[in-house]
């Protein structure tokens, strides 16, 4: 009995680990490691439950290499891993010092929010006249420029996320989740050639409760994103459950990650 109720223990914790979306687990994750290692290197004998002066005087201390918004989201970092460890810990609103101690640090250091520069129709076509020379320049394939040209014409037109055309890692490309080639098809219409994307998957559906269908239409020219889905399906034959925006590299199949999608999408900026 004292066995199957530790692997019950062991399944409700690993379960609740998946409360947080994968980023969220990464950035709450890096900032209890930060408190931790602070609190170590005072040699703070307990820094759990946090107190309102250890908080504090921690946060002063993080704001050497963090934003003000930034230090908001590793407070609810900080709360998360009290209350899933059944530690006592009162609501930042209730905790006069650190509420104080934020508000003192935005004054100070500001919000330093930078709103970027949206991509239109005029910069894609400077895209694309560069993309040749660039593509030469820094030695990438044919099969990798017509991934990321296809992905960016389908998130502009379809006003999609970089997370609805790219994984997170290679290896982490998961059919339940990531746009396949099964998800994308054409139809034939008056106005020509339609493609159609089954998004089952988003940061507004993180659990698949339902999925979308969002057409995209032919624009022509050198910007038509149904052309350039196209190209790359040619390019890079691949199977129904493949990543929708595939290339090979050294043989090999792979998914277009967000590194690799935002790296060429700068360099062709």
């Amino acid at each position: 009995m004292a066995t199957l109720r530790r692997i019950c223990a062991e399944n409700a914790q690993v379960v609740r680990g998946f409360r947080l979306a994968k980023n969220s687990q990464q950035t709450y994750g890096s900032a209890v490691l930060q408190y931790a290692r602070w609190a170590e290197m005072l040699h703070l004998q307990k820094p759990f439950p946090a107190t309102d002066a250890y908080l504090s005087e921690w946060l002063v201390f993080q704001s050497q290499t963090c934003s003000p918004d930034s230090l908001k989201v590793y407070m609810n970092a900080i709360r998360d891993f009290h209350l899933h460890r059944e530690l006592t810990f009162q609501p930042v609103r209730g905790r006069p010092a650190v509420v104080a101690t934020l508000q003192g640090l935005k004054r100070l250091h500001g919000a330093g929010s930078r709103r970027k520069l949206a991509i239109t129709r005029k910069v894609l076509f400077r895209m694309h006249g560069a993309a040749a020379a660039y593509a030469t320049g820094v030695g990438i394939g044919d099969s990798l420029m017509a991934a990321v040209w296809a992905a960016t014409l389908v998130a502009f037109f379809g006003m999609l996320r970089k997370d609805n055309v790219t994984v997170n890692k290679a290896d982490a490309f998961n059919t339940h989740i990531h746009l396949r080639r099964c998800d994308v098809f054409f139809q034939q219409t008056e106005e020509g050639e339609v493609m159609w994307l089954n998004l089952r998957h988003s940061k507004t559906n993180q659990f698949g409760e339902r999925s979308h269908r969002l057409a995209i239409y032919p624009t022509g020219g050198s910007l038509c994103p149904v052309a350039a889905v196209r190209h790359l399906f040619e390019t890079v034959p691949g199977e129904g459950g493949a990543h929708a925006f595939a290339f090979t590299s050294r043989g090999k199949v792979q998914p277009l990650t967000h590194t690799v999608f935002v790296r060429h999408l700068k360099g062709l900026l």
